[in-house]
């Protein structure tokens, strides 16, 4: 019965089915990263007359939750997955961080533009879906993997956390409108 064990585990069919699997974990990062990349871009560009960013903000968390969905219909990761969403996980925290250090930069023009709110709200979401995602592919992987990838994914969501916290009330405030130049109403 050995013999049979691994045949069945060398078998290209199953080496295919694995390798399909894989493609759905690097797929669904990537995505992610293409989403936070696309919106720290559009948060750079930001300015009272530029909504661009809104859109790019609100497409992360529904990818995510499409993702986790992918994920977990999806087989379980394979070791030889792991190297690489590895460097997909490396790429999210760069990312991440730079979105946050993009939105602690745009936190006068948001404030101004009265989007604190709109943002806090937004990047809840978005650490949540991602924290969702993240215990979506652990959870669909073998024992031994799942603290290796709650582990790669650490930093990535303290920087989405960290962003969470600079939109904090506390923090960013919108600004209120000067009835004072309004008038006689």
């Amino acid at each position: 019965m050995p013999s049979f064990a691994a045949t069945v585990f060398s078998h290209p069919v199953t080496d295919a089915l694995e390798k399909r699997d894989d493609h759905t974990f690097k797929t669904v990062l990537k995505t992610t990263w293409t989403d936070l990349d696309v919106a720290e871009k559009a948060i750079h560009k930001y300015d009272d007359d530029n909504y661009e960013f809104i859109e790019a903000v609100d497409t992360a968390p529904k990818n995510l939750q499409k993702s986790e969905k992918e994920v977990k219909a999806s087989g379980a990761l394979s070791k030889a997955g792991v190297a690489d969403i590895k460097l997909i996980f490396q790429d999210l925290v760069t990312v991440s961080k730079a979105l946050h250090d993009e939105l602690i930069v745009k936190r006068p023009t948001i404030e101004a533009t009265r989007k604190c709110r709109f943002i806090r709200v937004k990047l809840s979401l978005l650490w949540a879906f991602s924290a969702n995602l993240v215990n979506a592919i652990a959870d669909n992987s073998e024992p031994k993997i799942k603290d290796l990838i709650r582990g790669y994914a650490g930093d990535y969501l303290v920087n989405i956390r960290k962003a969470e916290y600079g939109f904090d009330e506390s923090k960013c405030i919108d600004a209120t409108y000067d009835l004072s130049s309004q008038g006689d109403l």
